[in-house]
């Protein structure tokens, strides 16, 4: 009996360490992306997702059950816009697409809470801003195959170069070793600020704001990583 106590209490001061420290993440992943934005009578629609995908490198530092992430990434928005083909008389003869792509540069600045399941796998919701630098605008014509890349000078006059997307992620790890994780994340981003600008003259406000569905997937490295048991001493750990 006093051998079974004995281990449950080890296993149960085994779970309640956490790892303190730096860590470093690169991420990648793919998912689906769309675009809330106002049609002519200012009434805010969404066309057809799109296939999308992401990538980047995250550091950030573990204190306790709370984690802080930040990095630098890219990522891709956009929206597919369905048409419908006509012939010489008007009449409808079938559809198409025009699709829609915007390059984003990212800085993710994001907290959270980790948990654990259990001994080796710990969840860890978080959110935070993402600020992003817009790159450029791709369109792309189904019907011909004409793709279209914005000028510079034209993506300035119709969007905006620096945006806030709202961040939530819910990320699952599980510890190889001391140092060493593999990372399972949804996330999902939406833009926050909007993305348009508003010719003048126009005669509603343009709005659009791009939102992204992602899965994404990383290995991290723990750098001078100590475990802190509840009751207070660092103990160099590594199991």
């Amino acid at each position: 009996m006093r051998k079974i106590i004995a281990a449950i209490l080890c296993f149960c001061g085994i779970t309640s360490f956490a790892q303190d420290g730096f860590f470093l993440q690169p991420i990648l992943g793919a998912g689906f992306t769309n675009m809330n934005h106002n049609d002519d009578n200012d009434h805010m629609t969404s066309g057809d997702y799109a296939f999308t995908f992401d990538g980047g490198v995250r550091a950030g530092y573990q204190a306790g059950k709370w984690r802080f992430n930040t990095g630098f990434g890219y990522l891709r928005t956009g929206i597919n816009i369905p048409i419908t083909l006509t012939d010489a008389l008007g009449d409808p003869i079938g559809t198409s697409y025009i699709r829609y792509r915007y390059s984003h540069l990212v800085l993710p600045i994001t907290a959270g809470r980790t948990f654990s399941v259990t001994r080796k796998l710990s969840f860890t919701p978080s959110a935070g801003p993402e600020f992003s630098y817009n790159i450029s605008s791709t369109e792309k014509d189904d019907f011909d195959g004409r793709v279209v890349h914005m000028s510079s000078s034209q993506f300035n006059g119709y969007y905006q170069r620096l945006s806030c997307f709202g961040l939530l992620e819910a990320e699952l790890d599980y510890r190889v070793s001391p140092g060493l994780s593999l990372s399972l994340t949804p996330s999902f981003d939406y833009m926050l600020t909007n993305f348009a600008k508003t010719e003048d003259g126009a005669p509603f406000t343009t709005k659009e704001h791009p939102y992204v569905l992602l899965l994404n997937a990383g290995v991290k490295w723990a750098f001078a990583r100590k475990e802190k048991q509840a009751g207070g001493a660092n103990v160099p750990g590594t199991k």
